[in-house]
C-alpha cells in the first residue's frame, strides 16, 4: 500500500486596622492572580506522541485515499495494508523507537484520562446534549447519535474527558461541534473498548482506544486516532492534528508555545495595571493611618 511522509487601646485599634487593610488587599491580590483559573477537567499529556494523528499496536488497514495531517506510527505490527494510500503530511514511523516510544506515551495518557475523578454518569447516547467542560463516563457502550455540543462558555483552557468503560461507536452523520471557545485539542476520549466512527462522521478530539479504530467512507477526525493492541482501519479520510490556543496570565498563547502579541500585550498591561492600583491604594492607606497616627498621638 502507497505511503507518503504590646501598647495604648488607641494604637492597638490602629494596627488591627492596619492588618485589616492588609488582609484586604492580599486578598484583592489573590483573587487577581486566580482570575481565569478552569475547573474543568485536567489536560492530558500525550507527551512524543504529541506529533501524532495515528498510532496502531497491530497495524493499518486502509481503503481509498487518505490524507494524514500529522505523524503516523505504528508499533509493535508494521502492517501497512488494503488497497487505498495513505498521504501523510508529517513523518511515518513503522515498528521503530519512535513508534515505540510513542505508544508507551500513548498508553501514559490514556491511563491518566482513565484515573481522572470526580466523573459525571452520562445516557449511554450523548447526541443531542450540550455539555461544559468536565470528565464524563459510561460504564455501558458510548453512543454519538446526531450532533454533541461541546460549550466552552469562553474558556479556551476548558477540558472535557469521555470515559468509555467499554466502546465508543459513532453513528454515520454525526457531528461534535464545538462552541464558544472549545478546541478539538482539549477533547479526549478514552476508550476501553473499541471505536468506531460511520460513514461521513465529522469528529473532534484525540481518541485513545485499547482494542481498535474504525473511520467509515469519508469520516472526518480533527485530533488523533490511537489503537493501543488493535488496529487502525481507514476508508477514505482525514484526520488533522489540532492546533491550539490557551489562555492565561500573559495572554493567549498558541499550541507550539509560539505567543500571540497583541494578546499577550494586553493580558499583560491589565496584570500590571491591576497590581498598580492596588499598590497605590496601600500607599494611600498607610499615608492616611500614619496623618492619623500623628493627630493621636
Amino acid at each position: 500500500m502507497p505511503l507518503t511522509t504590646s501598647r495604648s487601646p488607641g494604637r492597638r485599634a490602629r494596627i488591627r486596622a492596619r492588618w485589616g487593610l492588609s488582609s484586604i488587599v492580599s486578598a484583592a491580590i489573590l483573587v487577581m492572580g486566580s482570575s481565569g483559573a478552569s475547573a474543568a477537567g485536567v489536560p492530558v499529556p500525550f507527551n512524543t506522541a504529541g506529533g501524532f494523528v495515528l498510532l496502531a499496536g497491530s497495524g493499518v488497514t486502509a481503503t481509498g485515499e487518505n490524507t494524514l495531517n500529522g505523524d503516523l506510527g505504528t508499533f509493535p505490527a508494521t502492517t501497512l495494508a488494503g488497497t487505498g494510500t495513505i498521504t501523510v503530511n508529517g513523518s511515518s514511523s513503522v515498528g521503530d523507537r519512535i513508534a515505540k516510544r510513542a505508544q508507551a506515551d500513548a498508553q501514559d495518557a490514556y491511563v491518566n484520562a482513565a484515573g481522572q475523578t470526580p466523573t459525571t454518569q452520562v445516557v449511554a447516547d450523548l447526541g443531542g446534549q450540550i455539555l461544559g467542560p468536565g470528565i464524563y463516563s459510561q460504564a455501558t457502550p458510548m453512543l454519538v447519535t446526531g450532533m454533541l455540543t461541546l460549550d466552552a462558555a469562553g474558556d479556551p483552557n476548558a477540558v472535557w474527558v469521555f470515559q468509555a468503560r467499554s466502546d465508543l461507536s459513532v453513528a454515520s452523520g454525526s457531528s461534535i461541534s464545538l462552541v464558544n471557545g472549545a478546541q478539538s485539542c482539549n477533547v479526549l476520549w478514552q476508550v476501553a473498548g473499541s471505536a468506531e466512527l460511520g460513514a461521513g462522521a465529522s469528529f473532534n478530539g484525540a481518541i485513545i482506544a485499547s482494542s481498535s479504530v474504525a473511520l467509515a467512507t469519508g469520516t472526518t477526525l480533527v485530533g488523533r486516532a490511537f489503537a493501543l493492541n488493535g488496529g487502525v482501519t481507514l476508508d477514505a479520510n482525514t484526520i488533522t492534528l489540532p492546533a491550539c490556543v490557551t489562555a492565561g496570565v500573559g495572554g493567549l498563547r498558541a499550541g507550539d508555545g509560539s505567543t500571540v502579541r497583541k494578546a499577550e500585550q494586553k493580558g499583560g498591561l491589565t496584570l500590571i495595571g491591576g497590581v498598580m492600583g492596588v499598590g497605590i491604594a496601600v500607599l494611600w492607606s498607610s499615608y492616611y493611618v500614619r496623618r492619623r497616627e500623628g493627630a493621636d498621638a
